[in-house]
């Protein structure tokens, strides 16, 4: 075959059109972040502990669970389009739960008091098992870029040795992605 410029040319172009088109659709363009249980802080409750791969309820009581929303100039919290929270619902009777919140900022409006949460999905049943929530982000979107995004997991008590109600409930960390920035 002899080499035509000509075909060499259309090539070339052929393929810049193909890198063009496959960078506009790059899904690498997004940010994401996944995030252990242990970087999330206990609220209250003792008995929580940390068993290397989960946050687990072994107390009576529920635990409540903080973690903060990624929120940087890599992802920003208000352009997050999806939130979800790993959780383990070992409890028969009582199921685990979420919140996605928003404390507010100091600043002209709110003077840095309060702030407000969405309820979030909770275990459909109790005993579910392993389950992922989707969370709610309204707050996050309608939030100022100073305000502070968080979420809230509720995980229920362990029940009683001699119970049959269940055992104990984990959370296992939660993954919040979202278009890039910038």
């Amino acid at each position: 075959m002899k080499f035509s410029p000509k075909l060499a040319g259309t090539f070339v172009a052929a393929a810049a059109a193909g890198i063009v088109v496959s960078a506009a659709t790059d899904v690498s363009a997004a940010w994401w972040v996944r995030r252990h249980a242990s970087d999330c802080f206990v609220s209250g409750g003792t008995g929580i502990f940390d068993s290397g791969w989960a946050l687990q309820n072994e107390s009576g009581a529920a635990a409540t669970i903080v973690c903060a929303a990624e929120d940087s100039s890599m992802g920003a919290k208000h352009s997050t389009t999806a939130l979800s929270v790993n959780v383990y619902d070992g409890h028969k009777v009582d199921t685990a739960g979420s919140l996605t919140c928003l404390n507010y900022a100091i600043g002209p409006t709110n003077a840095g008091r309060g702030g407000r949460c969405l309820t979030g999905p909770s275990t459909p049943v109790a005993g579910t098992g392993y389950f992922n929530m989707q969370l709610p982000l309204g707050l996050w979107t309608e939030g100022g870029s100073a305000d502070y995004g968080y979420f809230v997991v509720y995980l229920p008590g362990k029940p009683a040795a001699s119970s049959t109600d269940g055992s104990a409930s984990r959370f296992l960390g939660s993954y919040q992605y979202g278009p890039q920035a910038w």
